[in-house]
């Protein structure tokens, strides 16, 4: 159940991000940004769509100018934006699921300091941003049915008080995401975005967050 789950929540991102940008590997990249549960009857998505999702997006995206490219990264900047489809398993397959709005009663990001965000209201948001998550209802919902009908979006602030990014992919840390008295961690930097090491051993490539090869404990090299 939860291998289906994540092929058809994997199948969705492929086709709302058009594409990927070849330097990065796509099924790697997405499997650090989202998480999945299936366990005692519940189904849990949970997708964190950092503004580096959106930059990897553009760019491979041919018929998009440089410069429109860094008009929409502009905007999408100060955002973290979190997907979410919540529900239970009936006894005979059928599903239920936690309407927006209760979601939205708890969901909350905690960081490495223990600082709780809410999320921004609508009302409060970019219409750029409303406008990209209205066009994204009806791609999901074509893909995957009520899974995608019923996927949530989220938006909070990607900056801390001192301007900090709240959760940068790209650096040490970790942010908790909370709702419905469930948590989900990503921890970074996401290996996928970095550059591949490589194991003074036997040459072989390996996670770019990682400092030692798993295999024989030696310090990795940074490619390139």
């Amino acid at each position: 159940m939860k291998k289906q789950i994540t092929l058809l929540f994997t199948l969705g991102l492929l086709t709302c991000s058009m594409a990927i940008s070849q330097e990065v590997n796509f099924e790697k990249f997405i499997n650090e940004i989202q998480k999945t549960n299936s366990e005692a009857g519940e189904i849990n998505l949970t997708w964190w769509i950092p503004k580096e999702f959106w930059e990897v997006t553009f760019k491979r995206e041919k018929t998009m100018q440089e410069d429109q490219i860094e008009e929409l990264l502009e905007i999408l900047d100060p955002y973290v934006i979190f997907a979410v489809v919540d529900g239970e398993v009936g006894p005979f397959g059928g599903l239920t699921y936690t309407p927006s709005d209760s979601i939205a009663k708890t969901i909350k990001i905690i960081d490495t300091d223990n600082v709780v965000y809410r999320p921004i209201e609508t009302n409060n948001l970019n219409p750029n941003i409303q406008n990209l998550l209205s066009a994204f209802k009806p791609i999901l919902k074509n893909m995957m049915g009520q899974l995608g009908e019923n996927m949530n979006f989220y938006v909070f602030s990607d900056r801390k008080d001192s301007n900090e990014r709240l959760a940068d992919p790209l650096t040490k840390g970790q942010i908790q995401l909370a709702y419905c008295k469930k948590n989900f961690i990503w921890k970074f930097p996401i290996g996928s975005l970095l550059p591949l090491k490589t194991c003074p051993v036997d040459n072989e490539l390996l996670n770019g967050s990682w400092n030692y090869c798993p295999f024989h404990g030696e310090a990795l090299i940074t490619k390139g």
